[in-house]
């Protein structure tokens, strides 16, 4: 029998109920790349200079007598390769006119999305790059700052705790090569990391009464060595007692572009539109001794 009542399930005259939003929750945070300055490399091997002073010696002159002159210590250079980091896409020319629920311009919408994507790769290579001198079949690479640090690099026994007598250790390393009190350093944590840091004892734990709020944080620590900011960052290194911490001296921090970010539309064939998003670009560490890091760290709270 016939139901003399239309339901929406016999109506095929109906609407769907698309929102015209689309939600993107995908990590978009880069705090290296936004912290660091930024400079020109004018080429595939980017070079840098850095220089020492004489270690602190004790010194007094005859009066009257002739100097005793020694070879000048002459600045030494070292460098970093560029890299080229490339998002291509493409879209058929029927799908730049039709109607998209929630993207008003197709190419805009996945130029913006392939955007943050190369920047999510260029600062994953800032900070665990190896370095790639390249071929003509094989990509060149830069140096990101994890393989940057060597002089004060420390590789804890596995399983080791970070503490507070670790991070005050490291910046005691950078210290003894000259980063002064007075210099605010960076420090780039994982998740992890973040929480064990939070629970130092220093930290003290306010409570508001009025908005029943307990704030149990640290961002900024201040110690024997001067102040360090604190980074959550989500490139450092993971893995079951293999968690990484970094301290920089962010003032010789660069990111030196080459080229880019850049679009090019490149040629059509049939009927569609490909492009091309690029950058190629190197890290400038300056000097290395002003940063430090540690590895092999544990994962348990």
């Amino acid at each position: 029998m016939a139901n003399a009542t239309l339901i929406t399930y016999d109506d095929v005259s109906r609407r769907e109920d698309l929102l015209d939003t689309i939600h993107i929750i995908s990590p978009k945070d880069r705090p290296f790349l936004t912290g660091a300055d930024h400079g020109v490399a004018n080429g595939t091997y980017h070079e840098f200079e850095i220089d020492v002073l004489a270690a602190r010696a004790h010194n007094a002159a005859v009066e009257d007598a002739d100097p005793t002159f020694s070879a000048l210590d002459t600045p030494t250079r070292t460098g970093n390769i560029s890299q080229i980091l490339e998002k291509p896409f493409r879209i058929s020319s029927t799908s730049a006119w039709v109607r998209h629920a929630g993207i008003q311009d197709v190419e805009a919408y996945y130029k913006g999305k392939k955007l943050d994507e190369l920047l999510n790769d260029l600062e994953l290579a800032l900070l665990r790059g190896s370095i790639a001198s390249g071929t003509g079949s094989a990509a060149r690479q830069m140096r990101g700052m994890l393989n940057a640090v060597t002089t004060n690099a420390t590789a804890v026994a596995s399983g080791t705790a970070w503490s507070e007598t670790l991070l005050s250790g490291l910046r005691q390393l950078t210290w003894s090569q000259g980063i002064g009190q007075g210099v605010e350093c960076d420090l780039y944590v994982g998740a992890f990391i973040k929480r064990k840091t939070s629970q130092f004892s220093v930290n003290t734990t306010e409570i508001e009464a009025v908005g029943r709020r307990v704030i149990r944080d640290i961002t900024r620590y201040e110690g024997d060595f001067g102040v360090v900011n604190v980074l959550l960052c989500r490139d450092m290194l993971t893995g079951t007692n293999a968690l990484s911490v970094l301290l920089t001296e962010p003032t010789p921090l660069r990111v030196a572009y080459g080229e880019g970010p850049k679009m090019k539309k490149l040629a059509e064939t049939g009927r569609n539109m490909p492009r091309l998003l690029w950058v190629e670009a190197t890290l400038e560490e300056g000097n290395e001794k002003a940063h430090a890091k540690i590895t092999g760290l544990s994962d348990t709270l």
